[in-house]
């Protein structure tokens, strides 16, 4: 069979055991960033539906509930644009 790919025309790139710990690193806290991520959504929903639930008899609850769902959307928003148009990087 005929090879199309010429691999000795370069060397392969040098690993060893402090990369890969780190590429290992970098899923873990790609794992554990997503999680928060969807923990903090979901804790918004339940803001919100205890907000919506309490409508008829506290109604000041359900506007205060409705507007730390809609200042913390907004806010984590904001910081996700901004962080990934960084590059992902904290200065």
């Amino acid at each position: 069979m005929k090879q199309i790919y010429d691999f000795e025309q370069y060397n392969p790139p040098a690993l060893n055991e402090r990369i890969i710990r780190e590429k290992i690193e970098k899923k873990k806290l790609r794992l554990q960033t997503v999680l928060i991520a969807f923990a903090g959504i979901l804790i918004q929903i339940i803001i919100a539906i205890f907000g919506f639930e309490a409508m008829e008899e506290y109604p000041i609850i359900t506007v205060f509930c409705c507007l730390y769902v809609l200042l913390s959307t907004t806010g984590g928003s904001i910081l996700a644009f901004v962080y990934t148009q960084k590059g992902g990087m904290i200065s």
